[in-house]
């Protein structure tokens, strides 16, 4: 085991921190900064001008300042969830940011059907990828959790 190869007073610290992210608070981690990130790149001049709303259905349903808020909110909430023991939060956090990053996907796939952007397919891969990947972490558990059957193909 690598902690072992650490100075004696740094594993007490370097177990407490692999025990956090053998957890699906890691998971909920990553979505939040990537969520909250994408959210502060919606906000006017907080990470560089605001793209302009309208590159796909779901910039036009709202305008990008309420989407930013949004997104935001979910970040938060994500990284909130990683560091609390409420089910409750992790569950309604959890959900809103995948279904934010589904939403997205499916937003860009209408852009790409009705004409209005024939590569925004590409981007909805992304956004479909983060959703699954974060849901794949989640529910398979630990890897001591899950029963391997050794002769299963």
């Amino acid at each position: 085991m690598p902690i072992l190869f650490l100075p004696a007073r740094w594993h007490p610290p370097a177990r407490r921190l692999r025990n956090f992210l053998l957890t699906d608070a890691t998971a909920l981690l990553i979505l939040g900064i990537g969520i909250l990130f994408r959210g502060l790149s919606y906000a006017p001049g907080v990470l560089g001008p605001a793209p302009q709303g309208g590159s796909h259905p779901a910039e036009v349903m709202l305008p990008i300042n309420a989407w930013a808020t949004v997104w935001i909110i979910a970040g938060v909430a994500c990284i909130a969830a990683a560091f609390t023991r409420s089910e409750v939060l992790d569950a309604v956090a959890l959900g809103l940011g995948v279904a934010l990053n589904i939403a997205w996907g499916v937003s860009f796939i209408a852009a790409t059907i009705i004409g209005d952007s024939a590569r925004g397919w590409v981007s909805a891969v992304g956004y479909f990828s983060i959703a699954a990947l974060v849901l794949w972490a989640v529910w398979r558990g630990k890897r001591g959790d899950v029963d391997l059957d050794e002769g299963a193909v």
